[in-house]
C-alpha cells in the first residue's frame, strides 16, 4: 500500500476524489468553505484552469515542506514532551528526527507501564511509512518479540544505525546513510500513562 500523498497537483485530485466519496456532513462549514475557494465542492467536478493548477502545484510542494517542518520543530507547547521526544500529532505518538547515516542508542528503563507491550518503530519521513529494510518487513524493536536482549537491571538498550554493535544484533534496526530523515515512534502498548520516560537517543560509541 502506498501511503505517500502526492507533492504536486495530484494531491488535490486525491482530495477531490475523497470529497465526492464522503457525505456532505463530513466537513464543517469552515473546511468546506476553504475547499470551495479553490474549486473543491461536493457534488461538483473539479476542473481548475491553468492558472489555478499552477497555484495548487506550488501549494502542494510548499505544504509538504511546512508539514515536515512543523513536525520536526513544533511551536505548540503540547507537542513537546521532554528532551528530543515530541508528539508530531498532539495526543498521539512520540517522534524524533535522526540522521540515518549515524548510529544511535536508546535506553529504556526497566518495567515501563505497558499493558500489552512497548515498541519502537522506524519511520521514513519522506514516505511517512515504515522504513523499507531488506532484512525485515517490520523495522521495529518490541518487548513482545521474544528476541530482545535485556540488561542485568531489567532495562534495555536499543540500537539504530547502518551496522549492528557487536553482540547487539537482536536489539538493532538497520538504517541507511542515504535516508537521513528517518524518525522513531515509540509506543507503550494500549496503557501508556506517561510515568516512564524513555531516554533520549545518543550517538553510540562502538
Amino acid at each position: 500500500m502506498n501511503t505517500l500523498h502526492g507533492n504536486d497537483f495530484s494531491f488535490f485530485k486525491e482530495v477531490a476524489e475523497l470529497l465526492q466519496e464522503e457525505p456532505i456532513g463530513a466537513l464543517d462549514a469552515e473546511c468546506a468553505g476553504q475547499l470551495a475557494a479553490i474549486g473543491l465542492v461536493s457534488g461538483q467536478p473539479f476542473t481548475p484552469d491553468d492558472r489555478m493548477r499552477t497555484i495548487l502545484t506550488d501549494a502542494a510542494k510548499i505544504g509538504a515542506g511546512m508539514a515536515r517542518t512543523i513536525a520536526y520543530a513544533p511551536k505548540d507547547p503540547e507537542a513537546k514532551l521532554y528532551g528530543s521526544w515530541k508528539n508530531a500529532f498532539v495526543g498521539g505518538s512520540h517522534e524524533f528526527l535522526r540522521d540515518g547515516g549515524r548510529s544511535y542508542r536508546l535506553h529504556v528503563d526497566a518495567n515501563p507501564p505497558a499493558k500489552n507491550f512497548w515498541a519502537v518503530d522506524v519511520y521514513d519521513t519522506q514516505t511517512r511509512s515504515l522504513l523499507q529494510v531488506p532484512s525485515t518487513i517490520w523495522p521495529a524493536l518490541a518487548s513482545n518479540s521474544g528476541t530482545l536482549r535485556v540488561n542485568d537491571d531489567g532495562s534495555y538498550d536499543l540500537y539504530f544505525g547502518p551496522t549492528a554493535p557487536l553482540g547487539k544484533e537482536t536489539n538493532w534496526v538497520k538504517r541507511f546513510p542515504e535516508n537521513p530523515g528517518s524518525n522513531y515512534s515509540g509506543s507503550m502498548g494500549r496503557c501508556r500513562n506517561g510515568s516512564t520516560k524513555p531516554g533520549n537517543s545518543t550517538n553510540s560509541n562502538r
